[in-house]
């Protein structure tokens, strides 16, 4: 049933068989307009049980009273008069509504659009009446927003299986939704962990691997885990970890733009074994490496010849070396280092130490501990 062109979500009864199935009860004004649709598999034959000349309809309306125009709670004037998909999503966030945004708020942006514009197209021609049936209606848009596919914007759980990338029904893997996802576009990866047995490659341009709370990325071999080849690639919120020190590196930055930031990157130490958190590889340009947390290694970030970015603001400790620098032209801001001490925070190549003022990188950094070897 519709009522002003808005599903009523209480009318949805699903397969039913039997007399008086799918009945529902509603409060409507004066000036509503009522529409019934019904779907079936094959012919049905209905009785009219309200009452009436007609007879084998699939459905009918039994007005039980009809009352003066009820108008909207005023509370609802602002989400009654937003015109677009901004003024709406800043109305329904008005304090003085309660509606529970929790789920929506963990939708992406554009499972977001989907919802405020289902908000929009269905408003009554009253506009919202309560802030009940308000909340009904935001529910529904973002199940229907859940279940839509979008391959800007790609789910991945952990152990999930025949699923098709929508946020209701994701990949199991991570290798799926990066196959999976346009260029420029986003792979959200749930919480679970995500046993590696084998290379990981970031291909496609301008992607993003985002992390939800809980994910864990268990290495289970002498591999690299990621290899990024992919240009302007972001990897962020993930977290690293391996099952036993492996001779190595978790993240292998093989591309010119490459983010990585807000990330958790940690072994378990074995000062026997040379591993690493991540390699920036030769002569790559415009890298970021930002707040992330890299402990329990022999290296936590190496930097190899000719690379040009920033490492900023990352916590590294638990290591013999936290940044080794064999080349390249890097900024070095704000990294630090607590907790258990790194042997040296930051070592640079002689062949390149004369390129900084080691006292001002060490002043600039938290007072590294900087070693020339």
């Amino acid at each position: 049933m519709f009522q002003n062109q808005a599903i009523l979500l209480e009318s949805l009864s699903g397969t039913a068989s039997g007399e008086n199935s799918g009945i529902a009860a509603i409060n409507a004004a004066g000036g509503d307009s009522l529409t019934l649709s019904n779907v079936s598999g094959s012919t049905v034959t209905l009785n009219n049980e309200a009452g009436g000349p007609q007879k084998s309809v699939s459905a009918s309306i039994f007005l039980l009273k009809v009352g003066p125009t009820v108008k909207p709670d005023p509370v609802l004037a602002d989400v009654n008069a937003a015109q677009d998909k901004i003024q709406m999503d800043a109305a329904i966030r008005a304090s003085a509504l309660g509606l529970d945004l929790t789920v929506y708020d963990d939708l992406d942006e554009w499972a977001q659009s989907h919802v405020l514009f289902g908000l929009l197209v269905n408003k009554p021609d009253l506009g919202y009446l309560t802030t009940d049936y308000l909340q009904q209606l935001l529910n529904y848009q973002v199940v229907l927003a859940q279940k839509t596919v979008n391959p800007n914007s790609v789910y991945v759980q952990a152990g999930a299986t025949g699923g098709d990338g929508s946020m209701a029904a994701p990949f199991g893997t991570i290798p799926d939704g990066i196959a999976a996802v346009c260029p420029g576009g986003n792979v959200f990866i749930m919480s679970g962990d995500y046993p590696i047995t084998s290379q990981i490659t970031v291909n496609k341009n301008g992607i993003s691997l985002s992390g939800k709370p809980g994910n864990k990325l268990l290495m289970k071999a002498q591999i690299t885990p990621m290899l990024i080849t992919g240009r302007d690639v972001t990897v962020e919120n993930l977290n690293f970890t391996s099952d036993i020190a492996y001779l190595g590196v978790f993240i292998e930055a093989a591309a010119n733009g490459a983010v990585l930031r807000n990330n958790d990157i940690y072994g378990p130490p074995n000062p026997n074994v040379v591993n690493r958190g991540i390699l920036l590889d030769d002569n790559r340009t415009g890298i970021i490496v930002d707040s992330n947390y890299i402990h329990s290694l022999v290296q936590g970030i190496a930097v190899a010849s000719g690379v040009q970015g920033t490492i900023n603001n990352n916590h590294i400790e638990e290591t013999q070396t936290g940044i080794i620098v064999y080349s390249g032209s890097m900024i070095f801001v704000g990294n630090y280092w607590s907790g258990t001490k790194n042997t040296y925070d930051i070592g640079l190549m002689r062949s390149i130490a004369g390129n900084y003022q080691v006292d001002q990188l060490s002043a600039n950094n938290n007072n590294a501990k900087v070693q020339i070897f």
